[in-house]
């Protein structure tokens, strides 16, 4: 599963059209997976629709698309300003009067400031895109959570129902034994009274289904009342890692981190284009005035036109804006470093109780699956000897009440390891 999920979250980069490539073969996959056989929506296909159907997903990942084209809005020159003036009173000169002029001037930044600013938005975008990975993980670990609430309602109900069933025999055994005259009418009426209490527990059961079921299919943008199809049996969950080297995984690979690490690195852009702003502006520019022709002369040259190229500098002189930029920048790169810091200790402390939750799960299935055998030989003793003498019912229905207890035990330890995994799984990326 786990492979599965790596595969889904590992997107390409390339817009809207690898988006949409990617999705169409992951549909494909899916249909072909329909097609042979597995009609039913498994864990894995509800994962899949969520990571490709989500809207929140989606709309983060138009967000990163948007971030990356502001690269080019940003690393270009800018605007070259052009002007036109006429002379209401003409001005006149030895050659004529000067009737319009018509000018241009480019700026140009110093060297380095458009790449550099480039760059600064191309690591603000690849923060988009570890957020939009986070989400992901995120939301694949809410469905989970669901599907094994889910998965222990249903479960519960199918234990409880299996026990119930063999009270009804019991039943019968009691109405067996009272006809017999070796048992009295009240050990039926406590076996009565046992079923209705657990059928009671079944419809509250039932009831609670809605919850999880609604969070599933809300997760995996499918209609709300949806059908989802879970496994008979699952078995204790696997914990596939070292623990030593979780924290390592965690510092490479989770997107979370990666995005502060890219917003650091946008911050030190920011602090290059500060010190790249302190330096001077370049300006070329171009005028040309329209001369009209003297008629009172005719000097050499008579009307000639004015053609004047121009070179300018805009030199920063109030600095006290780019040291408090400069200020601003480092702190927050400091800041960031703290984030980051602060995310893998918290990472660490949940991998840590994850860990702690399926140790104790696993040991509660071992206890639970010894206490079983016990519990069932003395089960078929009691059976045995209440058939035959018509005593120790209430130890025999006793004993009835304690394996309902043990099995919804162990389903809960077992589902309380798949959850664990499901919490290491959202934090650790290999």
């Amino acid at each position: 599963m786990k492979n599965h999920i790596n595969r889904v979250l590992h997107l390409p980069k390339g817009g809207t059209r690898a988006w949409g490539g990617f999705r169409r073969m992951l549909l494909l996959w899916l249909a072909m997976w329909v097609v042979a056989g597995l009609h039913a929506q498994t864990l894995d296909s509800l994962l899949t629709r969520a990571v490709t159907h989500h809207p929140e997903l989606r709309a983060l990942y138009l967000e990163y698309e948007a971030a990356l084209e502001r690269a080019p809005q940003v690393s270009t020159l800018p605007d070259p300003e052009a002007m036109m003036g006429v002379f209401v009173l003409p001005v006149e000169t030895r050659l004529g009067p000067q009737w319009v002029r018509v000018g241009a001037t480019q700026m140009f930044p110093w060297k380095g400031t458009l790449p550099t600013r480039a760059e600064a938005v191309l690591a603000m975008s690849r923060a988009r895109y570890e957020q939009w990975r986070a989400r992901q993980l995120q939301l694949i670990y809410e469905l989970k959570q669901a599907w094994y609430e889910l998965y222990r309602l249903r479960k519960s109900q199918a234990i409880v129902q299996e026990q119930i069933e063999l009270l009804e025999a019991l039943e019968r055994l009691a109405g067996t034994m009272v006809e017999s005259g070796k048992a009295t009418m009240a050990d039926v009426l406590r076996v009565q009274l046992r079923i209705e209490e657990l059928q009671e527990q079944v419809a509250r059961w039932q009831a609670l289904e809605a919850g999880p079921l609604a969070r599933i299919n809300e997760l995996s943008v499918r209609p709300l009342d949806a059908p989802v199809t879970l496994p008979d049996t699952l078995p204790l969950a696997a914990l596939p890692w070292q623990r030593d080297t979780i924290e390592a995984h965690i510092r490479a690979g989770h997107p979370l981190l990666r995005m502060y690490a890219a917003l650091q690195d946008e911050a030190r852009k920011q602090l290059e284009l500060n010190e790249l702003a302190r330096k001077p502006s370049l300006a070329v520019g171009l005028d040309y005035i329209m001369v009209g022709k003297r008629s009172d002369a005719d000097p050499a040259g008579n009307g000639r036109d004015v053609l004047s190229p121009r070179l300018g500098l805009r030199v920063p002189i109030y600095t006290r804006k780019f040291d408090a930029r400069a200020r601003e920048e480092e702190l927050r790169i400091r800041a960031y470093e703290a984030d980051k810091d602060a995310a893998v200790l918290r990472f660490t402390s949940m991998i840590a109780r994850a860990w702690a939750r399926w140790d104790e799960a696993r040991a509660t299935l071992e206890a639970a699956d010894a206490q079983a055998d016990v519990l069932r030989a003395t089960r078929e003793i009691l059976e045995v000897r209440y058939a035959t003498s018509g005593r120790e019912f209430d130890e025999l229905l006793r004993i009835e009440t304690q394996l309902i207890q043990l099995e919804l035990k162990r389903l809960q330890a077992v589902v309380e390891s798949h959850e664990a995994r499901s919490l290491i799984e959202q934090i650790v990326i290999f």
